[in-house]
């Protein structure tokens, strides 16, 4: 299977799913509430690197929370290591390495293409110890 640096089509796509992620992580300024909520499929699961489990509507109450005493999110994560898999025709798991202050969780989401329009399926955040300064 071709990897991202020699299919430009796997590439763009790799571009796309990296900028929507941090659209979410980002949140405020960067991304509308109502860009948010279009990006989270209706059927929307979440394993967060803390292990607890969100639904749909618990992620964007979260979400909202997050960016709603601030304009946007810091930008202090670096992600790298990115990787993106087709796993069905308009299915990609996107996987990368986020380190933060104090932090680095390896991230995996799947995303679903409906035309132009990407959606988010899943996402698991998972803590890396004795990394970057972990336990």
């Amino acid at each position: 299977m071709p990897d991202e640096r020699n299919d430009p089509a796997r590439a763009t796509v790799l571009q796309t799913l990296c900028e929507l992620e941090q659209t979410l992580q980002r949140g405020g300024a960067h991304a509308p509430e109502a860009d948010i909520d279009a990006l989270l499929e209706a059927t929307f699961r979440e394993i967060g690197a803390s292990g607890r489990q969100y639904t749909r509507e618990s992620a964007l109450t979260v979400l909202r929370e997050r960016y709603g005493a601030r304009s946007t999110r810091t930008a202090d994560g670096e992600i790298s290591e990115l990787r993106c898999e087709a796993l069905a025709k308009d299915v990609f798991l996107l996987t990368y390495l986020l380190k933060e202050p104090g932090r680095s969780t390896r991230r995996a989401s799947l995303w679903r293409r409906h035309g132009t329009q990407w959606k988010i399926l899943y996402h698991q955040g998972t803590p890396l110890r004795g990394h970057d300064g972990d336990d």
